[in-house]
């Protein structure tokens, strides 16, 4: 009996796989609303649009850029995103994450160094 069970166990899993399909719309900017001190918006601009996968680059504001503006470059494949700061006191730092949708209050996901922040399309 056991070994009934373990062969079940260790079988295939059916088709009910979630297959990311999603092509992001990175237009407008994104708002971090973990950042309730400062405007902190980020903005993409990917070489190519309305593709699965592409190269983007990139800038975050701060309170409409009196507090500055930091650059960064990336890429995305369907739902995954990542990107790098090319300057600014976060140079070199990669943010890893996920785009939750296409809607017109979509969020991303991002993991730093210092925790987890959502941006929201807006």
């Amino acid at each position: 009996l056991f070994l009934v069970t373990l062969s079940f166990s260790c079988g295939k899993k059916g088709g009910s796989e979630n297959v990311d399909t999603l092509i992001p719309d990175l237009s407008q900017s994104w708002k971090n609303i973990n950042n309730t001190q400062n405007d902190d918006e980020y903005n993409f601009f990917p070489v190519s649009k309305g593709v699965a996968s592409s190269s983007f680059d990139g800038n975050e504001t701060i309170d409409f850029g009196s507090v500055g503006q930091n650059t960064f470059s990336g890429s995305f494949q369907n739902s995954k995103i990542n990107f790098t700061f090319t300057n600014g006191p976060q140079k070199g730092t990669t943010y890893t994450g996920k785009i939750n949708g296409n809607s017109a209050s979509a969020t991303m996901t991002l993991t730093t160094p210092s925790g987890t922040i959502t941006l929201q399309r807006h």
